[in-house]
């Protein structure tokens, strides 16, 4: 039990390294785009892996939809500069 504990405060330690490192040098909308595309896509196969979820129609047509809006996030950062 105490190595599950400790392993997993490392993960969330270096996620919090990482996120800070991200939002500190990388443009906003760039962090952003990594961070919860990084997480949507994760979810997704986490979610069908471990659960074996099965992908609907709607889920399908939520992870077009999420994704598209986190790419125009990203694409309105590079358009702004």
């Amino acid at each position: 039990m105490l190595f599950w504990m400790i392993g997993r405060s490392i993960i969330n330690w270096s996620g919090y390294l990482c996120s800070y490192f991200a939002f500190y040098y990388l443009p906003i909308g760039t962090a952003y785009f990594i961070f919860y595309g990084g997480s949507l896509i994760s979810g997704y196969i986490w979610g069908a892996w471990l659960l074996k979820e099965n992908l609907s129609k709607v889920k399908i047509r939520a992870l077009i939809l999420s994704t598209s809006w986190n790419s125009f996030t990203f694409i309105e950062t590079i358009w702004t500069r």
